[in-house]
């Protein structure tokens, strides 16, 4: 199940962000720039101050936890670090929205381009955008292999290439349209 962020950042649609994963700056800053030029409808912008921050990237060498002025995100007690996956903790309000998410990216990850970063770092904003859902495709598949320099599929199509460039599934370019472009359906519930 997708979850929306809360209305006014919707209406904006863009979504500050600070990065506090320091030896994956790169990655980071790569990661946003392809994200935004996936047209999803949704732009992250840098935030000026930590505190101004609706996404924080995290940097966690186990299970970590990040305060925020709202409260604190977490990862889960099986966190790995040495993995080639982040974790996004989406925070939600009392309307089931998302007022921030913390991405937490593996810190003791070894033997890994940047480009396999990049790519765990565009998956991970997209949890964070609100896609909940995996795709049996593209950028939002669940497992990867590292493949060259970059990731592919657990079961990819034949002849497929790792990322990037980023692929994007079916699945994921609806969830995300519906997250971002359409307009969110009012409950009609009695």
């Amino acid at each position: 199940m997708s979850t929306y962020w809360f209305k006014r950042i919707r209406e904006t649609p863009k979504l500050p962000y600070f990065n506090n994963a320091a030896t994956w700056k790169g990655p980071v800053a790569a990661a946003i720039a392809s994200f935004n030029n996936l047209s999803f409808g949704v732009e992250l912008v840098p935030a000026t101050e930590e505190k101004d921050a609706r996404v924080v990237f995290v940097l966690a060498n186990g299970p970590t936890k990040y305060k925020f002025s709202g409260g604190t995100a977490e990862t889960g007690p099986k966190f790995k670090p040495d993995g080639l996956h982040g974790q996004t903790a989406a925070q939600l309000d009392s309307r089931d929205e998302i007022y921030f998410a913390a991405i937490f990216l593996p810190g003791k990850v070894a033997k890994t381009t940047n480009d396999q970063k990049e790519m765990v770092v565009v998956h991970e904003i997209i949890h964070a955008c609100g896609m909940d859902e995996h795709d049996t495709e593209g950028i939002m598949y669940d497992t990867f292999l590292a493949k060259g320099s970059g990731l592919i599929e657990l079961v990819s199509a034949a002849g497929a290439k790792p990322m990037p460039p980023i692929r994007v599934g079916g699945t994921t370019s609806s969830i995300m349209r519906k997250l971002w472009t359409e307009p969110k359906p009012k409950n009609t519930s009695p």
